[in-house]
């Protein structure tokens, strides 16, 4: 089985080790990178460009305690990579945040809600989910299309 990576940028380093603890064991094929900052997860990105194992998908809190925020590193990474899938994640649904995430070219924007398995099992049905479905909301856990 192939391992996937996904990297989890989020500034409460608690948080994110604890999603990644629950992912990975949830979802064996999947091996979680965090960062804890918008500059971290862009090194990290640019370090990784072209190898096998580059990221599947970006999952970003909106608030990242530094000088760029999530719809921000969202902004400045899609020109750089363009297929890369992001999502924007956020405590709070507010939105003009949500607005921000999408115009900056978030494919998603999802509540991190109280309970952590439920929103890696949200996030995960979002990175396996065709975009063309993931536009219209309708998509449900499903492998990725050959």
């Amino acid at each position: 089985m192939e391992t996937r990576r996904v990297m989890y940028v989020d500034d409460d380093l608690t948080i994110a080790q604890l999603v990644k603890r629950i992912f990975e064991k949830k979802y064996p094929n999947y091996e979680i990178l965090v960062a804890g900052s918008a500059s971290d997860a862009a090194d990290q990105l640019h370090h990784l460009t072209g190898q096998h194992n580059f990221p599947k998908a970006l999952v970003t809190d909106v608030r990242l305690g530094g000088p760029k925020d999530g719809p921000e590193l969202v902004e400045n990474l899609r020109a750089v990579f363009p297929k890369l899938r992001m999502i924007v994640v956020s405590s709070v649904r507010d939105p003009k945040d949500v607005q921000r995430a999408r115009s900056a070219g978030a494919l998603a924007f999802i509540e991190k809600g109280l309970s952590i398995p439920t929103f890696v099992n949200e996030l995960v049905e979002l990175i396996q989910c065709p975009t063309d479905l993931m536009e219209r909301s309708t998509c449900a856990a499903r492998p990725d299309p050959p």
